[in-house]
């Protein structure tokens, strides 16, 4: 679950080229109302989705959990 596009398709893009089969949602609600209907191995999300930050803790705790979050920053001098 990640409500960046890019992120999303990327992550769709590298999973599935490893052979593994996932779906790629883009809010909190889409995923909160999937993981009380479907099993899963593994859930990869942002931990900040508009809504509802923190959703590790509505996740059921037998899945597999990795979230991912970045900070943008401005590019700093040495950085132009």
């Amino acid at each position: 679950m990640d409500d960046d596009e890019w992120i999303r398709d990327s992550l769709t893009l590298y999973f599935c080229s490893e052979g593994c089969h996932l779906l790629a949602l883009g809010t909190a609600e889409e995923g909160m109302e999937l993981l009380k209907r479907e099993n899963f191995e593994i859930v990869i999300t942002d931990y900040r989705l508009p809504g509802m930050d923190g959703i590790i803790s509505h996740t059921k705790p037998e899945y597999g959990l990795l979230c991912e979050e970045y900070e943008e920053k401005e590019p700093s001098e040495k950085d132009k």
